[in-house]
């Protein structure tokens, strides 16, 4: 090989290294940026909506401590109301998981818990706002025969 295609090869090397590790790189930020905010809860959806929306006005002190106590105002008034529709919320995503649960096969059913797991142990939430007290109604355990239920009943034994 001469030294022309070898300084070729070399460009071409440095060029798919290069662009590989800025492919990791860009997914660890951006795996650790949302994590955080899944683990900031509203909180964060406040801050991130407060800094989107103000970035650009060059607001001073006064007014910059102002909004903040408005997005916090806000916040607060949009927990009371979450608080009363929640019970709503949770059987409708119960409702989704059952749903779901019913079109898996029994190897999917097993896999989709354990991706409900995954996602519980790495945001510290539950996957589409559900019960925890209420799981094994949320996602029926496979029976015996390997058709899921939909009755909204916990398996035997739970």
């Amino acid at each position: 090989m001469t030294s022309h295609w070898k300084a070729v090869c070399g460009v071409i090397l440095v060029f798919i290294l290069g662009c590989i590790s800025g492919w990791i790189g860009a997914s660890v930020v951006h795996y650790r940026q949302t994590t955080l905010f899944l683990q900031g809860g509203p909180e964060a959806v406040a801050k991130l909506l407060e800094s989107r929306m103000t970035r650009n006005l060059n607001l001073d002190d006064n007014q910059k401590q102002q909004v903040h106590q408005y997005f916090l105002q806000n916040l607060e008034q949009r927990k009371e109301v979450q608080a009363g529709i929640q019970p709503q919320l949770q059987m409708l995503n119960r409702e989704t998981f059952q749903q779901i649960n019913a079109v898996l096969r029994p190897e999917q059913r097993t896999l989709f818990r354990q991706n409900i797991a995954l996602f519980r142990q790495r945001t510290g939430k539950n996957p589409l706002n559900t019960n925890p007290a209420l799981d094994s109604m949320s996602i029926p355990a496979p029976k015996a025969d390997g058709v899921g239920t939909n009755s909204g009943n916990p398996p035997a034994g739970q």
